[in-house]
């Protein structure tokens, strides 16, 4: 949850953006671990195939700049399993994978609101808590755990929890402290060097917070208000994109919507840059 910090106090709604690491049928016949996407020529897993019957590739599906290779390769030295890390712009290129079928992921993170439909569908497999350790989830944050779409955490468990808020370097002068900053300059003196996120929650969310609605609006008046807004704004912004770390990084933006992982990553490797929380609310999340 997060405060407003204006003159008053609200209490957003958690915007959990849970994601699933939850395990299809299907893997590649073999794979070297590099970065392409999932193809149709599979096998299954288990059964005797590779080391201790778990074959020969896992594949996972999943966001930018998300895994640590040290832990890839670790896992990979433990079970001799390679690991294909395949990244999607959206989670609804996952689910179009899943849907056509023989998709060859293995784990997924995909954002909340797809889960309970791949349940329903039975696209989408129990985890198995025996086999992941038995984490005991009573001791974690209560906010990340045990959510509606996913009660008791049947399919899906936290990995990364964080805020989506705005980066500016040097180059965007006066600094970016809230939404309704971040996009009324967008259209400004930040056109055409301002990114925002390829992500309907956190988009339309944040924009709805810079129009003085609340984050989770569902009232049909204000939606208009902020697409009318958002298409306005269009032609203004450099890209609408989930990879926002290379335009940052070589200058092409100097002010973008974010989520902790990279504006942190982006600030470590470039201290006159600055992650903000919005002054006029913010939007938590935690992908499983």
């Amino acid at each position: 949850m997060s405060k407003h910090k204006g003159g008053r106090v609200r209490l957003w709604t958690v915007l959990v953006l849970i994601a699933g690491m939850v395990l299809a049928a299907c893997a590649p016949d073999s794979g070297d671990g590099s970065n392409t996407t999932a193809g149709s020529d599979t096998t299954v897993i288990g059964g005797d195939e590779g080391p201790a019957g778990l074959g020969d590739t896992l594949v996972i599906a999943t966001w930018p700049n998300y895994h640590d290779q040290a832990t890839i390769d670790a896992f990979t030295e433990q079970t001799g399993v390679a690991v294909s890390i395949n990244v999607y712009g959206s989670t609804e290129e996952m689910e179009a994978l899943l849907r056509a079928g023989d998709s060859g992921i293995d784990i997924l993170v995909p954002t909340h609101y797809a889960v309970p439909g791949w349940i329903e569908d039975g696209l989408i497999q129990e985890l198995d808590y025996e086999a992941i350790g038995n984490p005991d989830l009573s001791a974690w944050n209560e906010l990340f755990v045990d959510q509606p779409f996913d009660p008791g955490n049947a399919y899906t468990i936290p990995k990364n929890w964080g805020t989506t808020g705005i980066i500016y370097g040097p180059d965007a002068g006066e600094p970016v402290t809230s939404w309704a900053d971040f996009f009324a300059r967008a259209a400004d003196d930040l056109d055409n060097r301002a990114l925002i996120v390829d992500h309907q929650i956190s988009t339309i969310g944040s924009a709805a917070v810079a129009m003085g609605y609340d984050l989770n609006t569902t009232d049909p008046d204000e939606l208009a208000d902020i697409e009318a807004m958002l298409t306005e704004l269009k032609p203004h912004v450099w890209a609408i994109s989930s990879d926002v770390q290379p335009p940052l990084r070589n200058g092409d933006t100097w002010a973008s919507m974010a989520w902790t992982g990279d504006g942190v990553q982006v600030v470590r490797d470039n201290p006159d840059y600055v992650y903000v929380i919005p002054d006029d609310g913010v939007e938590m999340w935690v992908d499983n």
